[in-house]
């Protein structure tokens, strides 16, 4: 793309580039957008089956969630884990299971 735009689309006669071929600038970037419209569906498919690859791989293991920091609160089974996990430290702790007790009784 920048081969492109300096050697067909831009002119570079002054201090700032300006914008040669006008019409084929434009033709080529509407047909351009079709071909990122392509390649952006096409990623979304990629990275979909990477992560039911992922999934079927860490099925076992559930406490990694394999999608990330950010979308882990939608991973079911590491949320059942997790879950799980603090309500063994709640009632396997017997101060620390008075406190919440205490607190929820309050709210």
């Amino acid at each position: 793309m920048s081969l492109l735009s300096e050697f067909v689309f831009l002119q570079n006669f002054g201090r700032t580039p300006s914008l040669n071929n006008r019409r084929i600038y434009f033709i080529f970037n509407y047909f351009n957008f079709f071909f990122d419209c392509f390649l952006g569906i096409l990623s979304c498919v990629i990275r979909v089956s990477k992560s039911l690859l992922a999934s079927l791989l860490f099925m076992g293991r559930l406490d990694y969630s394999f999608m990330g920091r950010n979308l882990e609160r939608l991973d079911q089974g590491y949320a059942t884990y997790v879950t799980f996990i603090h309500m063994e430290i709640i009632h396997g702790h017997p101060i620390l299971g008075k406190k919440f007790f205490f607190v929820s009784f309050i709210n």
